[in-house]
């Protein structure tokens, strides 16, 4: 089934009203983290439980889709974020539209059909259930334990895909390292419960939301304390700032450079040789 992302704003608004949050909630732009808490460092992975260390991170991060691939955007991304004010939306999109482009996908420019919606809401569990119960079949799709997952989380972010596998006809695979199938997200919702946040500031959260934009990963976790994905659940020191890691930058880029039809397996591989390539296997807090 093909689905159209532009539906994505009807599908929101006409659910529920989102009550947007008062200004000055969030901290400013301003106080975003520095940039150089995401930077790439050039150390070079050297053993096999460096390599182990990675596959695991990987797996814990990326959830297969029902095709047994992992699941990624392959057309133009379009971010569209309500529930804040306007700057701190342009803040957030600016964050998703460059880390996409970083990976190598297109975005869109000007006005364009939203591909991923995040709200910002006071009432994020009404919010869930009301769209989820009037766009049951479509926001189904990707199985019901993910449609569940997002109606009854109590999590501050949650978030539901809609992937298409097969919208342009499938190929015939030519060898063991490739699928008929390509696992592609149409549709992304993301739902910010703004009683849930706390003192985060934008910064923070527009990294979070970003990670969470471009891989969609498994909801529940538990995720490695070595990316961002464990921000609400790591105790936060008074002057930390939480931001896109090593592992986080090189597991998108790995992601984003294996073949769309390849089988899962070969995307892991694909992913850990990136990240063998770019991070520091020292920086990996052991035992996550």
């Amino acid at each position: 089934m093909i689905v159209y992302p532009g539906l994505l704003i009807a599908l929101l608004f006409t659910s529920v009203v989102a009550v947007a949050q008062t200004p000055g909630d969030i901290e400013p732009a301003s106080n975003q983290p520095d940039r150089e808490q995401i930077i790439v460092s050039g150390n070079r992975v050297k053993t096999a439980e460096d390599v182990r260390a990675l596959r695991r991170f990987t797996e814990q991060v990326l959830e297969p889709a029902k095709t047994d691939q992992l699941a990624r955007w392959n057309a133009r991304v379009c971010p569209k974020i309500t529930g804040v004010r306007d700057a701190e939306a342009r803040f957030i999109r600016e964050r998703i539209t460059s880390l996409a482009s970083d990976v190598g996908l297109r975005v869109a420019d000007g006005e364009c059909n939203t591909t991923m919606l995040i709200a910002f809401s006071l009432g994020a569990s009404e919010l869930a259930i009301s769209l989820t119960d009037r766009k049951r079949v479509l926001l189904r799709q990707d199985g019901y334990a993910k449609w569940q997952q997002f109606r009854e989380t109590h999590r501050p972010v949650r978030w539901l895909t809609v992937t298409d596998f097969c919208s342009e006809g499938c190929a015939l695979p030519n060898s063991r390292l490739s699928h008929s199938s390509q696992a592609n997200f149409q549709i992304l919702v993301v739902i910010v419960d703004h009683e849930q946040i706390g003192d985060f500031q934008i910064g923070e959260l527009a990294d979070y939301l970003a990670m969470v934009s471009l891989a969609a990963p498994d909801m529940e976790g538990p995720w490695p304390k070595s990316s961002i994905l464990a921000m609400f659940d790591t105790k936060r020191e008074e002057s930390a700032r939480f931001g896109l890691t090593d592992y986080d930058l090189a597991l998108l880029r790995g992601l984003y450079a294996s073949r769309g039809n390849a089988t899962g397996r070969e995307q892991v591989s694909r992913i850990v040789a990136e990240m063998t390539a770019d991070i520091d296997p020292a920086t990996d807090p052991r035992g996550d």
